[in-house]
């Protein structure tokens, strides 16, 4: 939020902090709890980020911002510091107050609706497309059957063809010569 700890933390920037895993140390770049005192007195938000520069025997730990010329008119307990600083990402904070205002948001919706909805109307369209293809082929083959059916139900219907009569037995014999015994 402000430029205390330039050049190492630019206004800005966006910081990952880390629980601590052990008590902070001398060059260590901790986020502190402001006392009250320190904020009306002198106007420093709830909680700064800055460099240890003095621990005390007793504990109090005394920080500075890097770009100021004198420490912070506060110390805290050793105790109540919990996190620290691991790494930085530059211009960060830049990027997230773009994406909450107003023209970022706009940015965000568009975003959105063209990377996830329109891209789920257009599946949603070439389902129904595949649908009706489907149902066409489907159709066509109803069709194909009930034709094929049709057709050997007029079969059944017609009467059966007439056999042509068998030749009678003189007539066989006429045709055929008589073998002499």
């Amino acid at each position: 939020m402000s430029a205390s700890m330039t050049p190492t933390i630019k206004t800005g920037d966006v910081v990952l902090l880390k629980h601590l895993d052990r008590p902070p140390r001398v060059r260590d770049i901790i986020a502190v709890s402001v006392p009250d005192a320190a904020r009306s007195r002198y106007g420093y938000p709830p909680v700064v980020i800055h460099r240890v520069v003095k621990i005390a025997p007793n504990g109090d730990i005394t920080t500075k911002g890097d770009a100021r010329p004198r420490p912070d008119p506060f110390t805290v307990k050793r105790g109540s510091v919990n996190a620290r600083v691991v790494a930085t990402i530059p211009a960060g904070g830049h990027v997230l107050a773009f994406f909450t205002s107003t023209v970022g948001l706009a940015w965000l919706v568009g975003g959105v609706l063209l990377l996830i909805v329109m891209p789920l109307f257009e599946r949603q369209r070439d389902m129904r497309d595949r649908e009706e293809e489907t149902l066409d082929v489907l159709r066509s083959e109803l069709r194909s059957i009930s034709d094929q059916l049709a057709l050997l139900r007029m079969r059944d219907e017609l009467p059966p063809a007439q056999p042509e009569p068998e030749p009678e037995p003189e007539q066989l014999t006429s045709r055929c010569p008589r073998s002499r015994t």
